[in-house]
């Protein structure tokens, strides 16, 4: 399992940890990434829209010695009409499905474009989380809180910006920060300016739901027979959805099989624990959020 990265403090505190700690990873990942056109705006909008992640985002510049403006390239590229899949997919099982208690599952291509870390973050304010990032992400690729929220997010290929240029993902983060809900993350997420287009999933002991994403488009995502199923880059026809939902139960070794491809993060918002499956016996490793 991948190591945990503590961060602990203010904004700027959290991602001056996340900076130093990271910074060769960094370093590296942002060498690769080209100038693009809307930083300017993105970094703009991710101060307008998001505060407190832009705090941690320049905290995490000062702790890697990197500028901001390189940090929203990175998210920039969440915006692109090509934009991959951060991971794969995401997926919401109920107890029935689960042959366990609620979990949120995310998919995790073996390959990832960027070195990926598991980050404890511990803020001054609202809860504490345990989180899957890229080393130069602020926002939560998934994670599960203190409250007993988990939360996955999918990129999805971009076809419309929409009037603001923060990347969608970062409503993951805001949401395991300052929520303790499924319900109450959902109705956030429906709300808030986010650019891009991205499927968020959001699971606790009672219930799931999700929140697809558009440009201005918003739309939600219901459960139907105790599975709710992440959107693919089609929408219209999803192969995936088909075969799980023709599936009883959804094990860690069955839904390992159905993704062969992929390490499998396991969300557990009852236990407040983030597990790991890294072959394909489907054994799950798990950490809990609270040392």
């Amino acid at each position: 399992m991948l190591p945990v990265l503590e961060c602990r403090g203010a904004p700027r505190d959290l991602g001056f940890d996340q900076g130093v700690a990271c910074a060769r990873e960094v370093a590296s990942a942002l060498a690769v990434r080209s100038s693009g056109a809307r930083a300017v705006r993105v970094e703009r909008d991710l101060w307008r829209h998001f505060p407190h992640l832009a705090e941690r985002c320049a905290g995490l510049a000062r702790g890697a010695r990197v500028s901001r403006r390189a940090l929203a390239r990175a998210l920039e590229a969440e915006l692109e009409p090509d934009a991959s899949p951060a991971g794969g997919r995401a997926v919401a099982l109920l107890p029935e499905r689960s042959g366990a208690g609620p979990r949120l599952v995310r998919a995790q291509g073996r390959s990832p474009a960027s070195p990926l870390r598991l980050r404890r973050s511990e803020p001054d304010s609202g809860y504490r989380s345990l989180e899957l990032t890229e080393a130069f992400g602020v926002g939560a690729l998934a994670g599960v809180n203190e409250a007993g929220l988990a939360a996955a997010v999918t990129v999805l290929p971009a076809k419309q910006l929409g009037d603001c240029a923060a990347p969608s993902r970062l409503l993951v983060q805001d949401c395991l920060q300052h929520l303790d809900g499924a319900r109450k993350a959902a109705d956030w997420c429906l709300r808030r300016p986010a650019g891009g287009r991205a499927a968020l999933l959001f699971t606790d002991a009672e219930e799931s739901l999700g929140v697809l994403l558009g440009g201005e488009h918003r739309s939600l995502l219901d459960p139907s027979d105790g599975l709710l199923v992440g959107p693919g880059p089609d929408l219209a026809d999803d192969p995936l959805e088909k075969s799980l939902a023709e599936l009883r139960v959804l094990d860690p070794e069955t839904l390992q099989r159905c993704l062969p491809a992929c390490d499998l993060l396991w969300l557990d918002p009852v236990e407040r624990r983030l597990g790991w499956t890294e072959d394909e016996s489907g054994t799950v490793r798990y950490r809990p959020l609270l040392r």
